[in-house]
């Protein structure tokens, strides 16, 4: 179906504005159909319905359908041809959130995925016997469609975050982030990695986000960090293909070793992770701040003795530096190779005029102005 043939449902209706109120009537048992634009995948839709004819014999109802469903009524194929619903006798409160996958927003409809978005919003009409045998036709509604963003986590970050489980992988915990503007983002998880920081709260934490599966793991098609590094960061940068504005689904489990007494040190106990704490920061990387989000520990235990307290770089700033040593090793040699050839220049061309100098000294000697003591 063509983008055109599908807006012609709306040839007699049009759409509604958000945030404004549609007054009108509906055929006993039939549908009016309106278009509502959603111009950004970050919004949630609140769709409110409210019958206004003074009657308990008639009500009217809610079918909401996107491309290419043209016509959501429900009637001759009941339950295929109806996205979302509301059938509440009486005023109907409907809740599309950006996060469901079959709801987007912006230029991403269509068959090319390049049209600006618009649903179909079908105001059904069911009415009685004995409404109709009272001579009454229509039944009277006031629609009102309203988008508001989608309030996650995007730019507020989550702190003092905890698992309920003690079974390595047993707990994953759930979140949604919407991307409004097509910049790079950075998805920060910060957790006590290590006991030298938390000797009864350090936990190996794994983390990934899927764009579309809202109950991905993280062996499918994902961003993904596992268990075994201190960099718990992802990254979602523009170039990538896979990346695009709309919303995310970002998960993170814990990782422990069954085998692993309780007071451990160094392998990761499984009682950790019902004490661990953790943070998640999602932010335009321009925009994040690489500040610490983790309460304090308090009592450290007995693996402070153990820990090497010394600075310990990175896996990224140690190849930070050895590319600046690499690039000094070559500006220095540069420079030195321009020295030496300024060097053989020199030489090559300046005259010897030694004896010029010599006798330019005795010229400057006037011995007539030598007084003796």
């Amino acid at each position: 179906m063509s983008w055109s043939t599908y807006l012609n449902a709306l040839a007699m209706t049009g759409n509604i504005p958000n945030g404004q109120t549609k007054s009108y009537n509906v055929a006993c048992n039939a549908y009016i159909y309106y278009g509502f634009e959603v111009p950004s995948p970050c919004y949630d839709l609140n769709l409110s319905l409210k019958t206004t004819t003074v009657t308990y014999d008639a009500v009217t109802e809610l079918s909401v359908g996107t491309y290419p469903n043209s016509s959501p009524d429900g009637l001759l194929v009941y339950g295929t041809s109806i996205e979302w619903t509301s059938y509440n006798w009486g005023d109907n409160e409907l809740t599309i959130s950006a996060f469901d996958p079959n709801f987007d927003g912006g230029y991403n409809c269509g068959p090319n995925k390049d049209e600006l978005c618009t649903i179909i919003v079908g105001v059904f009409a069911y009415c009685t016997p004995s409404y109709l045998l009272t001579g009454a036709t229509t039944v009277d509604f006031d629609l009102t469609p309203t988008l508001t963003r989608a309030k996650k986590i995007f730019g507020t970050p989550q702190t003092s975050q905890t698992f309920s489980s003690q079974v390595s992988g047993g707990d994953v915990n759930t979140y949604q982030f919407c991307v409004l503007d097509n910049q790079d983002v950075t998805v920060q998880l910060q957790s006590y990695y290590s006991s030298c920081q938390c000797q009864s709260k350090y936990a190996d934490l794994e983390m990934w986000i899927s764009k579309y599966n809202s109950e991905a793991s993280i062996n499918d098609l994902v961003w993904r960090v596992g268990h075994g590094t201190a960099d718990k960061s992802l990254y979602l940068d523009t170039f990538d293909t896979d990346t695009r504005t709309g919303s995310y689904y970002l998960y993170v489990s814990g990782y422990c070793n069954s085998q692993c007494s309780s007071g451990s040190c160094s392998c990761n106990p499984c009682d950790n992770l019902i004490e661990t704490e953790y943070a998640v920061n999602v932010d335009y990387t321009s925009s994040i701040e690489l500040t610490n989000l983790l309460p304090s520990c308090g009592n450290k235990g007995t693996c402070d003795n153990q820990c090497d307290n010394s600075f310990e770089l990175s896996e990224g700033a140690k190849a930070g530096i050895a590319i600046a040593v690499i690039v000094f090793s070559m500006l220095m040699g540069a420079l030195g190779y321009i020295a030496y050839m300024k060097y053989i220049r020199k030489q090559k061309y300046m005259p010897n005029n030694s004896h010029e100098e010599v006798e330019l000294t005795f010229q400057h000697h006037d011995t007539n102005n030598i007084r003796s003591l």
